[in-house]
């Protein structure tokens, strides 16, 4: 049995993520991270045929704050699907 997840790392802490952030991803062949400030971007590309996908998870020190998915079968900048992520304090 495999166990899927993420560990993000910032400064020594590391971030919830959520399962939802990457349960339908797969068939992953590149990543990268992009630090802008106090907010940085994962952005991951894999899939294959129409299935192919272009994945950016928007997150900061706290917390995962969206994942926006561009499907690359169609146009590339078209917007597919965006969750928002929202801090929630009990």
């Amino acid at each position: 049995m495999y166990e899927y997840r993420i560990n993000i790392v910032v400064d020594g802490e590391n971030i919830f993520v959520p399962r939802s952030v990457f349960i339908d991803l797969y068939n992953l062949n590149s990543g990268k991270v992009i630090v802008n400030g106090e907010n940085m971007v994962l952005i991951l590309s894999g899939g294959d045929a129409a299935e192919a996908k272009n994945v950016i998870i928007e997150f900061d020190k706290n917390r995962i704050i969206r994942k926006r998915e561009y499907l690359l079968c169609c146009d590339p900048r078209l917007l597919f699907e965006e969750t928002v992520f929202h801090q929630v304090r009990l």
